[in-house]
């Protein structure tokens, strides 16, 4: 498939779907409905097409004829040979094949173009002419609906990513990073699998791609023309601060954070501004900074309800109430509860067990042990089930002080800190890794062990910048005793 020039570009731009007004944002139930038509196809018509490296070569293997027609298939797809024989490039073909198809309300069931997909990638006998019928197919497809195949992969990244499928949308980010071809694709591509890093707990990763030069240059490109409300930067600046508290650089993590919220005012988008203020909230919560969080959720709370965005309503309430229950307010855990119920009836399924580990926390404290036990312990099933993973030494360490605190088995806490501790220290989260070894330590009973966990602790307190509590207490328990002067 040819590069649209850049004159091309501006040409769509102008005449392509206009963006929202960011000022009247409202809920697009038919967009849900498409989002809901592509899980269904990916789901459940693209679930047997994913072809090993062998069944390629096999193929290839038949003669020199066939591995023609797999590049004149590839070129109409504006894709490399290469690429063709690239398990993850395969299966994001045939996910975008179906989501264009569905875009586009095509009269063509996306099966068909599938199935003749599928057909032209094993088939012996397959026609060069019909491989390049259907890949004209596909490019009309691109053309009518004003974007490249380029841009449906960052739709399709999107509604990945907010639908909680990180893997699959890992794959659609690396698809981005090997073929793009301009700045702002660069750009996109480097966020995508940024924000993909980020939630799958790869911290140090997510923090080189979303502080990288590329980032600023970023724009909204298709993303805004389909009228997606929020801010691109908005939203790098937002997974990176977050990132960059995990690794212990707190400072850098406030400026950035800040910048999400002035990049917010600048792009002039309720959406964008909610989402900037919920992440200084959660980056408060990452920081044991209670009141903090509260002053942001409460800020998030007030602009998400005009904006009319319920899940960021919900979200701003489940931590508001955590930062309640963490400065010893009266109960309300009924209502902590309701809020995490109407988050999840919402169509976003991000961080699910994240908010599920703040729910057991604030029940935790305000005396409800048996009911902090089940929500964590469900907390860490779901980040062994769908691998989100950025929070999950944090998940750990509250399991474990809730069965230390609340059912005094010190040994199973223990098992609990130490599994942080490695999670952590496998993400490069040196302060949640700080956290999880200093109640080990607490709770260290043989010399070997207490000296272990110390160098442990040293380790991370040199890559922790900044202030928190926790290093000042770590540098407390690591400093040498002296020796008696006698």
């Amino acid at each position: 498939m040819k590069r649209h020039s850049a004159s091309e570009q501006n040409d769509k731009t102008e005449t392509g779907p206009k963006p929202c007004n960011p000022g009247s944002y409202r809920f697009d139930k038919d967009r849900l409905v498409r989002y809901q038509s592509l899980s269904r196809v990916t789901d459940e018509e693209l679930s047997g097409l994913k072809f090993s490296r062998n069944t390629i070569k096999s193929v290839l293997s038949c003669g020199c004829a066939h591995e023609s027609t797999l590049r004149t298939f590839a070129k109409e797809l504006g894709v490399s040979f290469e690429d063709l024989l690239d398990d993850a490039s395969r299966e994001a073909y045939y996910d975008r094949v179906g989501y264009i198809a569905k875009k586009a309300d095509a009269s063509l069931d996306p099966s068909v173009l599938v199935e003749d997909g599928k057909h032209a990638m094993t088939s012996r006998s397959f026609a060069h002419a019909r491989v390049a019928e259907i890949g004209r197919r596909l490019k009309s497809m691109a053309d009518e609906l004003n974007v490249t195949i380029a841009e449906a992969n960052q739709i399709l990244w999107q509604f990945y990513i907010t639908s909680g499928r990180y893997h699959s949308a890992e794959a659609i980010a690396r698809i981005m990073r090997r073929t793009r071809s301009t700045p702002s694709e660069k750009a996109f591509a480097a966020r995508a699998l940024g924000e993909c890093h980020f939630y799958t707990g790869k911290h140090v990763r997510a923090v080189a791609l979303l502080c990288s030069s590329s980032i600023r240059r970023l724009d909204g490109g298709l993303i805004d023309r389909l009228g997606s409300p929020l801010d691109t930067r908005v939203a790098a600046y937002g997974h990176a601060c977050l990132s960059l508290a995990a690794i212990g650089r707190t400072p850098e993590a406030m400026k950035v954070s800040t910048k999400a919220i002035e990049q917010s005012r600048v792009a002039r988008s309720d959406p964008s501004r909610v989402f900037a203020l919920h992440c200084a909230a959660v980056l408060r919560v990452f920081l044991r900074d209670p009141d903090g969080a509260a002053g942001y959720a409460d800020e998030e709370i007030v602009t998400a309800r005009d904006a009319h965005i319920p899940a960021f309503v919900a979200l701003g309430r489940i931590i508001r109430l955590w930062a309640d229950a963490m400065r010893g307010h009266p109960k309300r855990l009924d209502e902590l509860f309701e809020e995490f119920v109407a988050y999840r009836e919402t169509p976003m399924r991000v961080s699910l067990p994240f908010w599920r580990s703040l729910v057991a926390e604030a029940a935790h404290k305000w005396g409800e042990t048996y009911l902090a036990r089940l929500q964590v312990r469900d907390a860490e099933t779901e980040v062994e089930r769908i691998k989100d993973t950025f929070y999950a030494p944090c998940t750990q360490l509250l399991y474990g002080d809730v069965l230390l605190e609340g059912f005094d088995d010190e040994v199973a806490a223990a098992t609990h800190y130490r599994k942080g501790a490695k999670i952590a220290r496998d993400q490069g989260a040196s302060l949640f890794e700080l956290r999880c070894l200093l109640r080990l330590l607490r709770l260290a009973r043989d010399a070997k062990d207490r000296k272990r966990i110390k160098a442990d602790m040293k380790r991370s307190l040199d890559d922790i910048k900044g202030a928190p509590p926790e290093r000042a207490e770590a540098r407390e328990v690591c400093r040498p005793i002296p020796r008696n002067p006698e």
